[in-house]
């Protein structure tokens, strides 16, 4: 389906590929016309926006923002669709930290306010009408449309899918191996700006005065590489995916924002079946290696710096969950401390789940780019500057390696 993907989101439109590697299940692809919009919220400005242009444009709040996010789920209640399918159509795109942040304090009042205007919306989502799910699981595809009388399309998409595959009943479940992906020569050709030893293991010890003080008892530390390349999106994306597969993988092209992804880790997931939200937080990561058995990493990990920065989490996310869920919701731990490895890693999970109650739910052209590339961890006071500074590198690495670049020079 790896093949089919970059054939769906071909074109200028927006376009979404939400895809499971060999170890996930389902991967979501959406299709966009010139019917499809963007809601997007940058400073104080709320706005539609339709093939590029803006329709509607007003004053707004980040909470007005989220309230017109609420209104938009509402004003459809999708029904019928494959209960197993996770995703009938709605709202994809993301928000940002910067947007958490507007919703719990003035914007001078950021840590990190530079007074620099944003050049990125915060929240940036595209409605999304038309769809195509692949069960790698099972080999079944569906095409979903929340259009009225769409019969026309989703039948064309379907002899489409068929063609494209050469398969007369659809796509197997054996999925295309992204590492038969042709890198174009331009991703070999970039101007990478590195994040630096001292400085990082300078901020490191920033976050620990705080800590020793006791202001926090954890500060998230993150840092970023920027790559100027003249390579398209859609061609970096392919390339992450071939020399960094992950659990998940996200390619989203929504106008003024494109974000690439590749993830060991999700957020958060919903059953709709059985009303449920899974968190499973990952803390504590050993780079996969010669001799790195799966015995050593667990010995690495299982230490009093690691677990007890896992532990806080779990705590963290079973109080957010008991208030997300109200008081008639049910929240427990499946697992805590359990060793999971990953394509490239070693890396400690816990799993937190939530029951939600029925009542409350009732109730509530070529040109150059530029690419951040973001990656940092948790420190704590037990945290060892150098062994913070590698697990940074190992994580931006991974990201790196789909530029052509390699691994972080020391």
């Amino acid at each position: 389906m790896t093949r089919v993907g970059q054939w769906l989101c071909n074109g200028e439109t927006a376009a979404v590929r939400l895809e499971s590697s060999i170890r996930g299940r389902f991967s979501i692809y959406a299709l966009t016309d010139h019917q499809s919009w963007l809601l997007e919220q940058a400073g104080k400005t709320c706005q539609i926006r339709r093939q590029a242009k803006v329709e509607f444009a007003a004053e707004a709040s980040p909470e007005r923002t989220l309230v017109a996010v609420e209104e938009a789920f509402s004003s459809v209640l999708v029904t019928g669709g494959a209960e197993q399918v996770p995703f009938w159509g709605g709202l994809i795109g993301y928000l940002s930290y910067e947007a958490g942040l507007d919703l719990t304090m003035p914007r001078h009042q950021h840590p990190d306010s530079s007074g620099q205007p944003r050049t990125l919306p915060n929240v940036s989502l595209l409605w999304v009408e038309r769809s195509i799910v692949h069960d790698k699981e099972t080999g079944r595809i569906w095409v979903q449309s929340l259009r009225e009388s769409d019969s026309k399309w989703i039948d064309e998409m379907i002899a489409k899918l068929q063609a494209e595959t050469c398969h007369p009943r659809g796509i197997s479940a054996a999925a295309a191996s992204p590492s038969n992906v042709d890198v174009s020569p331009p991703l070999s050709i970039a101007n990478v700006n590195l994040p630096g030893h001292n400085s990082y293991v300078s901020a490191i010890q920033s976050c620990q005065s705080q800590l020793h003080v006791g202001n926090s008892y954890e500060l998230c530390l993150t840092t970023e590489a920027t790559v100027k390349t003249s390579a398209a999106p859609d061609a970096l994306y392919a390339s992450l995916q071939a020399v960094n597969g992950a659990l998940y993988s996200a390619y989203l092209r929504l106008d003024q924002t494109t974000i690439l992804s590749c993830s060991p880790e999700q957020f958060l997931s919903w059953n709709r079946s059985d009303p449920q939200l899974d968190m499973t937080p990952m803390k504590g990561t050993v780079a996969k290696g010669p001799g790195v058995t799966r015995h050593q990493a667990e010995k690495l990990l299982r230490t009093p710096k690691e677990e007890a920065e896992n532990l806080m989490i779990v705590d963290l996310i079973r109080h957010d969950l008991h208030r997300a869920l109200g008081l008639h919701g049910r929240v427990e731990v499946k697992s805590l401390y359990e060793l999971v490895e990953t394509e490239n890693t070693y890396q400690l999970i816990s799993h937190i789940r939530g029951h939600a109650s029925q009542d409350e739910l009732v109730n509530t052209g070529e040109r150059l780019r530029t690419w951040h590339v973001g990656a940092g961890g948790a420190i704590t006071v037990l945290s060892d500057e150098e062994d913070e500074w590698e697990e940074m590198r190992l994580k931006m690495g991974g990201v790196l390696k789909g530029f052509s670049i390699g691994g972080i020079a020391r």
